[in-house]
């Protein structure tokens, strides 16, 4: 038996029985289940599948060969990661939000995650990095509701202590630099 993994020949192998690392056993494993599930495998736990080559019997065993190289295998979701991204440089342009308040915002589970997939969107679409931060919170306010947030809404998006103190710096903001108040497009 090799001491190395099948599919990853960098690796060792944690697997005695199957010639296989633990990131592969753990990709056949979540491939099962989904296909169990009926739901398309994915790009990874299909590399995984088919870059075996002939499969061992200690993994065949455990794990159904015809089945699995038959699975649909689910497209990649480089589209979505493009949107977040944009998403998460929009939001730090047009606010004074923080990183990790994108990341929640955005769905990326950690601030670091929204701050790369902000810069792989700036140099895709020839933006600036890192982008210019120049909106004030008074302006942010005027602009949230002038979108269609409620006053209570752009307190806490913008860490107001009520919506009447969002309202308050948002027509502040609308007199000093001479602005339509209420906010084009808002329901007052």
């Amino acid at each position: 038996m090799n001491d190395k993994c099948r599919v990853h020949p960098d690796r060792d192998v944690v697997w005695v029985s199957g010639e296989l690392c633990g990131a592969c056993e753990n990709r056949l494993r979540s491939a099962q289940l989904r296909i169990n599930r009926g739901l398309p495998i994915t790009p990874t736990q299909g590399r995984t599948v088919h870059g075996m080559g002939r499969w061992p019997a200690a993994v065949r065993a455990r794990f159904d060969e015809e089945e699995l190289k038959r699975a649909e295998i689910d497209k990649p979701r480089t589209l979505a990661r493009r949107l977040r991204g944009a998403d998460a440089y929009g939001l730090r342009v047009s606010s004074r939000m923080t990183w990790q308040q994108i990341a929640d915002r955005c769905g990326f589970s950690r601030d670091r995650d929204a701050i790369e997939a902000a810069q792989r969107y700036a140099e895709l679409s020839d933006l600036c990095w890192p982008p210019r931060v120049r909106v004030t919170r008074q302006e942010q306010a005027y602009l949230l509701h002038g979108q269609g947030s409620s006053w209570h809404e752009a307190a806490l998006a913008l860490d107001y202590h009520s919506g009447s103190s969002a309202r308050r710096a948002a027509q502040t903001h609308a007199k000093r630099h001479g602005l339509q108040w209420p906010p084009p497009n808002s329901e007052e």
